[in-house]
């Protein structure tokens, strides 16, 4: 993987990344800086800007603003400077006494003329906090923040929105920004929900970090970001000389009296997704219904013992009034096996039971696939909580339960033990009852045909998302149907 649009990277994995930097071609942390803010001045410059405020923090994401300063007004840009307090850092006070040097006009965040300033720029470059921010704004940095969304400027945040945690994505107080552009790589916050929806539109500005230390980013700490180039790659292939058999039996253990279509949506889903059979098992009066809409997959009456099977998918608008079965089912099921809805509301109130699934599994074969209420009975957490730590919760569960989760929602996140994703599609075109079930069929089938439960969880999650997209285009992004999907 080389294309740095790809993959997002933590800010340890950072900080090593600018250290072999400056260690392999003898160049400094200034030298990176007056890149950086280069960087960030010609992207202003293309906004035309009539007035800009440089809003700067201590640290060095406040020295690649005042770079960014000199090289403005350089350019016969009426710029001025605001500060949350004095450089800490020995390259960002270099360049702050540059930008002093050259008459540049300054003020103290708890100056008068510090609002006056936010209040009368035509545009804004955020310089606050950058990637080594942790906790929360506080004091003058909260008054700074909250004057640049107050104003009506255009904002470009430099690296990530201030306020906004590199790595976790979270955020008490931060800068909504209109373009935020990240250095070098892409971080956590500029891809994954909540701190994405501050970014605005995100950029990547390339500041000539060299190839052969590229691979230092390709780490277990990285987020690798779900697009063509990441997921095409991993379908399976079909070979001419086939049958059905080569392409496995995906047994489902989805619908109920009053919820068939949820059974009908995984099975018509994993039967567009290439399995080579599926088996619908559920009661007697489920499958009359199900067998009036289709004719493609084997209908079995259910039992204790599991089916025959290459994988398996439970759970689909299962209903809670078979637990006991399930019970025995999920402990009886050795092989890949997808766990949605009704099946997670059963694990939330019986966790013990994921680790007897994988305790003789050396390689994860259990997806779970929770919308955020879910994650929260399965977590014991709220619900708002979930969504404001979505990866830290997302990975924490994988490791310690060694499973794949799909975090679903906006940006969905795909959790391996020791691996992190993030979905760039979707909508929510998907927020719809029944979307789902479509990608818990698409999961199953790519379980059967032998992709490994990270590939196949993250293939569908993408293919789904891009399906909304798809369908969004064409009728709107109210209007998607589930079934529009398949």
């Amino acid at each position: 993987m080389s294309n740095k649009s790809s993959f997002a990277i933590t800010s340890a994995t950072m900080k090593q990344l600018e250290q072999n930097f400056f260690t392999i071609y003898n160049l400094t942390n200034r030298s990176l800086m007056k890149t950086a803010g280069l960087a960030v001045a010609r992207r202003m410059l293309d906004e035309n800007p009539k007035k800009v405020c440089v809003v700067c923090g201590s640290g060095n994401n406040g020295g690649d603003g005042y770079v960014a300063a000199v090289y403005l007004s350089a350019d016969g840009v009426d710029v001025s400077v605001v500060m949350s307090g004095e450089p800490k850092t020995e390259d960002a006070r270099y360049f702050f006494e540059k930008y002093k040097s050259k008459g540049g006009k300054l003020a103290d965040v708890t100056e008068i003329a510090a609002s006056t300033e936010v209040d009368a720029a035509t545009h804004i470059i955020d310089a606050i906090f950058g990637y080594g921010f942790h906790g929360e704004p506080k004091g003058s940095q909260i008054k700074l923040i909250r004057a640049v969304n107050q104003s009506n400027a255009f904002v470009l945040s430099v690296d990530i929105p201030s306020g906004c945690e590199s790595d976790t994505a979270e955020f008490t107080e931060a800068v909504d920004a209109d373009v935020t552009l990240a250095l070098g790589y892409l971080k956590a916050a500029n891809v994954s929900y909540p701190a994405y929806g501050k970014c605005g539109r995100v950029e990547l500005a390339d500041l000539g970090f060299p190839k052969r230390i590229d691979e230092i980013a390709y780490d277990n700490r990285f987020i690798t970001l779900l697009n063509d180039s990441t997921v095409l790659p991993l379908l399976p292939k079909r070979e001419d000389n086939s049958h059905k058999g080569s392409f496995g039996t995906l047994a489902l253990y989805c619908g109920s009296e009053n919820m068939v279509g949820a059974a009908k949506l995984a099975a018509v889903a994993a039967l567009k997704s290439g399995v080579g059979l599926v088996k619908l098992i559920n009661d007697e009066k489920t499958l009359n219904y199900l067998k009036q809409s289709l004719s493609e997959p084997v209908f079995e009456y259910i039992s204790e013992a599991p089916a025959k099977a290459t994988a398996c998918v439970v759970g689909c608008g299962f209903g809670r009034a078979r637990d006991a079965l399930l019970a025995k089912l999920l402990s009886a099921i050795k092989i890949p096996l997808c766990i949605d809805a009704d099946g997670i509301n059963f694990v939330a109130d019986n966790i013990y039971i994921l680790k007897s699934i994988s305790a003789d599994n050396i390689v994860t074969k259990v997806v779970l696939t929770p919308h955020p209420t879910e994650m929260a009975r399965l977590t014991g957490k709220t619900t708002e909580y979930i969504q404001s730590h979505r990866l830290e919760v997302a990975g924490r569960f994988a490791q310690e339960q060694r499973v794949v989760l799909v975090l679903k929602g906006a940006r969905t996140v795909v959790a391996t033990p020791d691996r992190l994703y993030v979905n760039t599609g979707g909508s929510a075109a998907l927020a719809k009852g029944g979307s789902g079930d479509v990608l818990s069929g698409m999961i199953g089938a790519y379980l059967t045909q032998g992709m490994s439960a990270e590939n196949a969880a993250v293939t569908a999650v993408y293919l789904h998302g891009k399906a909304g997209d798809r369908q969004s285009e064409i009728v709107g992004m109210d209007s998607v149907m589930p079934s529009e999907l398949l």
